[in-house]
């Protein structure tokens, strides 16, 4: 929680639970909202450092909603931008989130961070994100949030189809 990454001992917090837990740090991933990490920069410099150093991937979630700015993001030890859904939902009619959203996506891969787009909903969304080269996506277009046993059964359609392109992948497993 942003409380929890705000206290000094997050660092400590965080290696411990990997120690006790003996997950390996590769299968981690933190998100941390991007107003959290702004409240206090230097801070979270130094918090997102340690736990990257170990292995654990980390994440911007909420992107674009708050007051980063290019050269401040150059400095953070994150792997992953998320960006906020408030983007994604106008991208089939409003023409400035359809620029922020692809400046957001153009700027991380310079900087060799990867981009999830949050809220996608529509198929067209898809498309203008896939156009802009956004690596990954979440949203109901996909699914709604699932029991265990629903998401074994989605991956297992995912595994049935891998044959086909990802775009047709995605055709087919939201008309199933």
């Amino acid at each position: 929680s942003g409380v929890q990454f705000l206290r000094r001992d997050f660092p400590e917090t965080v290696a411990r639970a990997l120690q006790e837990t003996g997950i390996e740090p590769r299968y981690i991933e933190l998100e941390i909202t991007e107003t959290v990490i702004m409240r206090d920069e230097a801070w979270s410099e130094k918090a997102l450092a340690a736990p990257r150093a170990v292995g654990v991937s980390l994440a911007i979630d909420d992107f674009g909603i708050g007051y980063s700015s290019l050269g401040r993001l150059r400095n953070l030890a994150v792997d992953r931008l998320k960006v906020d859904r408030s983007f994604v939902s106008n991208l089939e009619t409003g023409v400035r989130d359809r620029s922020i959203a692809s400046a957001i996506i153009k700027m991380s891969r310079t900087l060799g961070i990867n981009v999830v787009a949050e809220g996608v909903e529509t198929f067209n969304q898809m498309l203008y994100l896939q156009e802009q080269q956004c690596e990954s996506a979440q949203g109901y277009l996909f699914s709604k949030p699932l029991a265990i046993a629903d998401t074994e059964a989605l991956l297992r359609r995912v595994a049935d189809h891998s044959e086909l392109g990802r775009t047709e992948k995605l055709r087919r497993l939201t008309h199933e």
